[in-house]
């Protein structure tokens, strides 16, 4: 394993992590670090979408037919250079290698935005999309930049679930008996 100058994670964060599958960091980034994020993730959003460079989606408004609203942004860190730094934060980084137990590689980068209007996501496997056709396991890295409540739709994750393997069909949602039995957290 490569070796990371710090050890982030105690024993229990470890055995927590293996059980829950997931694991909640708070406070990882200071409000000043995060109001920075924000206004780059604002410039990035921004710029108009260039065949070839950050890949930019879009959704159906739900609040007005007709209109689409910025659903998410793909494809960033090579042209988008603090955001690059943020991506490869040690902090980051070093947190995923840890959990890994070798040196994380950058599989896919994405910005969920989820805009007053927007559709949200249903119950899903990160693997549906046949992520494991290019690696055998991976994590996925999640990095809040706006406050989560109820009320906005925050993240639910299912403790536990991880060890079930693939549960539904790929590219499909997560529905009726595949649910069965599974627990939503709200974070």
């Amino acid at each position: 394993m490569d070796k990371h100058p710090t050890s982030y994670f105690t024993q229990e964060d470890l055995k927590e992590f293996d059980r829950e599958g997931y694991l909640i960091v708070p406070g990882m980034y200071s409000e000043q670090e995060t109001s920075e994020i924000l206004t780059w993730i604002d410039e990035l959003a921004s710029r108009p979408p260039v065949v070839g460079k950050q890949m930019v989606y879009f959704e159906d408004d739900l609040r007005e037919e007709g209109q689409r609203i910025l659903s998410r942004i793909e494809k960033f860190v090579e042209f988008a250079t603090e955001l690059h730094r943020l991506v490869y934060d040690e902090r980051m980084t070093g947190r995923l290698a840890e959990l890994l137990g070798e040196t994380p590689l950058l599989f896919k980068e994405k910005i969920n935005f989820k805009l007053p209007g927007g559709c949200g996501f249903e119950p899903h496997q990160d693997i549906q999309p046949g992520w494991d056709d290019y690696a055998p396991y991976f994590i996925s890295g999640l990095l809040t930049v706006d406050p989560s409540t109820v009320e906005n739709g925050c993240i639910e994750l299912a403790p536990g679930q991880h060890k079930r393997g693939l549960i539904g069909e790929r590219w499909k949602p997560l529905k009726g008996e595949q649910l069965a039995g599974v627990k939503f957290k709200k974070f």
